[in-house]
């Protein structure tokens, strides 16, 4: 017990990249849209050992504060765009819209957030309520995850709770930095997470027809209501490995034509020796610093190639 405690202090001490895991639960609150949980304004907590933060409007808070005097771009996503294990100035959110004087980046994600509930808060701030923010950009960033329905998401965190062992190992996984030491060395997570979400990636399968069509149908809903609408595509880290991006490529293949879709990772090819720089450390999915400023300094390049707009100095 005291080798195991003195390797703890260790780690610890040696490697700060290995955090702590978990979510405050005072950040979430039920039913802020509709029948959607989201983050709970005013709310101040960690993630995976960051800070956290959040604004009066129930957006992740950055350094530069929201200005209803200007227009606004909607970013929707989950835990990845949210910036589990990032501080709140280092999300890619925060980083383009500190250098974009002119918008607000409104970053109302969460974790374990899916398609449905990108459409619900779609339908909350642009088709239910009046557009009091003055969006005219939706920006939908797509892991490979949000495929989920909320009845697959409910499946799954059933089997999990039924799950003694994970139970038991729970513990372990949010305070242990040993255990995800051991953890990262012994097992490729990164790979077992892409090749179960991965499957659901095909035609025939419910979950993907059903993403597809909500996909068109924000899309439609921003082409009447005169609004821009991107699809970022967000790869796993065991993509950008094996540089293998077939899901996205379906995506692609099976969305509306005009849908604009950003994919800077495969346009980059990371080499696959520094695929993990990218992630939080044994994460195949939740991007570390890195990661953020390499979307937000892709997406800025992205807009002054459009001439878009003029980013600060």
């Amino acid at each position: 017990m005291f080798i195991l405690l003195s390797i703890e202090i260790i780690l610890r001490v040696f490697k700060p990249e290995i955090t702590s895991v978990g979510f405050s639960k005072n950040l979430s609150i039920d039913s802020l849209y509709y029948n959607t949980y989201g983050l709970k304004p005013n709310s101040v907590g960690t993630s995976n050992g960051a800070n956290v933060s959040v604004d009066k409007y129930g957006f992740r808070e950055s350094n530069t504060p929201v200005n209803k005097n200007k227009n606004s771009w909607l970013l929707l996503g989950d835990s990845v765009t949210f910036g589990v294990g990032v501080a709140n100035d280092s999300t890619f959110s925060a980083l383009i819209n500190f250098k974009i004087d002119s918008i607000n980046i409104l970053n109302p994600s969460m974790i374990g957030y899916n398609i449905e509930n990108y459409f619900t808060l779609f339908n909350y701030f642009l088709i239910q309520n009046p557009n009091k923010f003055r969006i005219d950009k939706v920006i939908l960033a797509w892991c490979l995850n949000d495929i989920y329905s909320n009845k697959t998401t409910v499946e799954i965190q059933d089997a999990k709770d039924n799950n003694i062992l994970l139970k038991f190992l729970s513990y372990f996984r949010v305070n242990s930095r040993l255990y995800h030491f051991i953890k990262k060395y012994l097992f490729d997570r990164p790979k077992t997470y892409y090749m179960f979400d991965s499957g659901f990636y095909i035609n025939e399968n419910v979950n993907f027809k059903n993403a597809i069509n909500i996909i068109n149908n924000i899309k439609n809903y921003c082409n009447s209501l005169d609004i821009c609408f991107e699809l970022l595509l967000l790869p796993y880290e065991y993509q950008i490995r094996k540089n293998y991006f077939v899901p996205q490529k379906l995506l692609k293949k099976s969305l509306a034509d005009e849908i604009i879709m950003i994919d800077f990772f495969q346009l980059h090819q990371i080499p696959a020796n520094k695929s993990k720089k990218y992630y939080l450390y044994g994460d195949g999915i939740h991007f570390s610093a890195m990661g953020h400023k390499f979307i937000a300094e892709q997406y800025i390049n992205y807009l002054n190639e459009l001439n878009d707009i003029d980013p600060k100095n």
